[in-house]
């Protein structure tokens, strides 16, 4: 058994379980949002769509309770993350994707959709080993990624506003091919 994959997916349950909301204790009420109302498409066809969450003049939304979430496909994993205001993500990524090591060699945090050639740079490509994370933005990593909105421009990154639906691109290069791919994925976060 490869004790250091059981204890990273073990980290990674233990992780995603500290995203739950506690319950909420007795004799306190929490504030309800009213949802927004349906509106029919044009022309008065079709199912009714829901009016999009309000945001705010920097793009990003408020967001008490808003669940917060880091995901990718199959062999990559978010294995820590975080929005820290000012708008630098703390990012360890992990990866099991059978490969030796792999070398990242770019970051970014958008609501855009962009090609592999669009991805910044990182200052400080990072190594990770199969079955294993390491810190690729914030923390010692000596890199930085900022968050977009959906016309590139920065967010302001303030404190208990949400980034919602937003999109992680990580480019790297398999060492011992120099291949290099992009993988994707989802992340929902408030700046602390």
């Amino acid at each position: 058994m490869d004790w250091k994959l059981i204890s990273a997916f073990a980290a990674l349950l233990m992780l995603f379980g500290c995203f739950m909301r506690p319950p909420t204790p007795p004799g306190i009420e929490l504030p309800t949002a009213t949802p927004p109302p349906a509106t029919q498409t044009p022309g008065g066809g079709g199912a009714p769509t829901a009016t999009p969450a309000p945001q705010l003049a920097h793009g990003s939304t408020n967001c008490m309770y808003a669940p917060s979430s880091c995901t990718f496909s199959p062999g990559f994993a978010c294995a820590s993350y975080q929005l820290r205001s000012g708008n630098t993500l703390a990012l360890s990524f992990g990866q099991a994707t059978g490969d030796s090591a792999i070398r990242i060699i770019g970051v970014a945090c958008t609501k855009q959709q962009l090609s592999a050639s669009q991805i910044p740079a990182l200052a400080q490509p990072v190594e990770i080993p199969n079955g294993e994370s390491r810190q690729v933005s914030g923390g010692s990593s000596g890199n930085e990624v900022r968050c977009t909105n959906e016309n590139g421009v920065e967010y302001a990154g303030v404190t208990g506003e949400c980034l919602l639906g937003g999109k992680l691109y990580v480019k790297y290069a398999d060492v011992s091919t120099g291949t290099e791919t992009v993988a994707t994925g989802d992340i929902s976060a408030r700046w602390e």
